[in-house]
């Protein structure tokens, strides 16, 4: 599995079991980093469900290391599952033929307990749906308002209303033809002086792009070989030229005025 870089969810997730999967996407992450490739992830899932917060965390990993990864519905993939299911990336997330798709809403375990926790667990089940809406709004077309009417009941979908809802986007089994789409990182020719390996908050994980040089005082980065920029980053050059352009305003209109002086 480790060769083939697949990952099967096969059973309720439990909270052991959300860390070893959180623990296998950043192996498989960082091994692509040491070795200058990019290559796809595959998570098959066959689960009804099970921890929330677990569920959060393989969710919230994906979406962080920006990896190809390709997710797959098998059988039943119900509750917390749908969020891994619902990360990969767009245009490769695949529902089996004879699968099932199935979302709810989250629910606690209400046992014996005093009055005032009873009342914190409902806070904090009212606060997980609405990170739940979110989520789900993220990563479909759907409003929040209709995914909150669907979340209402057991909301079972066919390979074909979940394409519609936006949960999946293909019928079938993930594929992937090794050495076309995704080649070694290019490494330049004339030897590795004053290259500078990004740190991993820097890499971000995508389809190969071509040798960038970033000026960027911040992050003490000068050269990034096959990497993209991140949104962050993106924003930080935005950031940055508005305010170039801004000075390139202000001295012009002193110019003005110096010359309208000097005419005066």
């Amino acid at each position: 599995m480790c060769q083939t870089r697949c990952i099967f969810l096969g059973q309720p997730l439990t909270t052991p079991l959300g860390g070893f999967i959180v623990g296998l996407l950043l192996s498989y992450y960082f091994s692509d980093i040491a070795e200058y490739r990019n290559r796809p992830i595959f998570v098959y899932i066959n689960s009804c469900g099970g921890a929330i917060m677990a569920g959060l965390s393989i969710y919230d990993t994906i979406m962080k290391i920006k990896e190809r990864v390709y997710t797959t519905g098998l059988g039943i993939v119900a509750s917390t599952s749908t969020l891994v299911l619902i990360a990969g990336a767009y245009s490769f997330r695949y529902a089996a033929p004879n699968s099932r798709i199935m979302i709810h809403q989250p629910r606690a375990r209400i046992r014996h307990e005093a009055a005032w926790r009873f009342v914190r667990n409902a806070e904090f089940v009212t606060q997980l749906r609405k990170h739940l809406l979110h989520c789900y709004a993220m990563r479909t077309p759907q409003h929040e308002p209709f995914i909150d009417r669907a979340l209402d009941v057991y909301t079972f979908m066919s390979p074909e209303e979940a394409i519609n809802f936006g949960l999946v986007d293909r019928i079938g089994l993930a594929n992937w033809a090794p050495n076309k789409e995704d080649p070694p990182f290019e490494i330049p020719e004339e030897g590795n002086e004053g290259f500078e390996l990004a740190p991993p908050m820097v890499l971000e994980a995508g389809r190969i792009s071509r040798r960038i040089r970033l000026e960027n005082p911040k992050l003490k980065v000068k050269r990034i070989v096959g990497v993209s920029y991140l949104d962050e980053l993106r924003e930080y050059e935005k950031q940055l030229r508005k305010q170039k352009e801004i000075e390139l305003r202000r001295q012009k209109r002193e110019r003005k005025e110096e010359e309208r002086d000097e005419e005066e």
